[in-house]
């Protein structure tokens, strides 16, 4: 398709291999929509824990909030919570608007290669951006999660949620991955005209070097 759309000439009887486009739209939606599940998982989690949170159920399986129970401190309330969960949602919202992008340009892809390539490699650093938050996410929440199992005495609303964010970043994490490699080459341009050759190098007598110089005889 790039060969017929940009280096071919003016009459262009080529034909393409349309079975290997439609074979890639495949692959791109199913890696989209495996994206999306995953998604799905980590928005189920991060809302079960914030309605533990907002319910007052505790213990947590999170230091940072026991530490201010323990303490001391003023009760943890609903404003605290969406302050706690603050990053963890604005992953969850990136992460889902990335993924829709990707899902959308997708299936045009081939359609308006020109126009949706420039798209598909900010998709791309949106991802990178994505994959970065959820590397934190996948850190906190795993370790939430080993306490729940092992340590703490918690209500299970907690297990379920920790353990759903988890899964969940994980898996967006490492299907990000994929998306970035396979989005990461960068084309070569090809403008009409232009030459891969590098230009000759000349010498003081005006000769391409390697050549004999031209002697052009006058009259008087």
């Amino acid at each position: 398709y790039y060969v017929y759309q940009m280096q071919a000439p003016a009459e262009k009887d080529i034909k393409v291999d349309w079975s290997v486009c439609f074979t890639q739209i495949f692959l791109r939606g199913l890696l989209n929509f495996l994206n999306i599940a995953a998604w799905i998982l980590l928005l189920a989690g991060v809302s079960q824990c914030q309605h533990e949170c907002n319910s007052g159920t505790v213990p947590t399986p999170f230091p940072q909030m026991e530490e201010v129970l323990q303490t001391g401190g003023q009760p943890i309330t609903n404003a605290d919570c969406i302050k706690f969960f603050g990053l963890t949602w604005w992953a969850t919202w990136l992460q889902f608007i990335t993924v829709v992008v990707a899902t959308i340009t997708t299936f045009q892809f081939f359609a308006r290669y020109k126009q949706l390539k420039a798209i598909f490699t900010t998709t791309m650093y949106f991802f990178i951006m994505s994959t970065v938050t959820l590397f934190f996410i996948a850190d906190m929440f795993s370790n939430a999660t080993y306490l729940v199992v092992n340590k703490l005495n918690v209500a299970s609303g907690w297990e379920a949620g920790t353990t759903l964010v988890t899964v969940g970043s994980i898996l967006s994490t490492f299907f990000n991955f994929i998306w970035i490699c396979w989005n990461s080459y960068a084309d070569v341009p090809s403008f009409p005209g232009a030459t891969t050759t590098a230009p000759p190098v000349m010498g003081e007598d005006g000769a391409e070097k390697g050549e004999e110089p031209t002697v052009t005889a006058t009259t008087a």
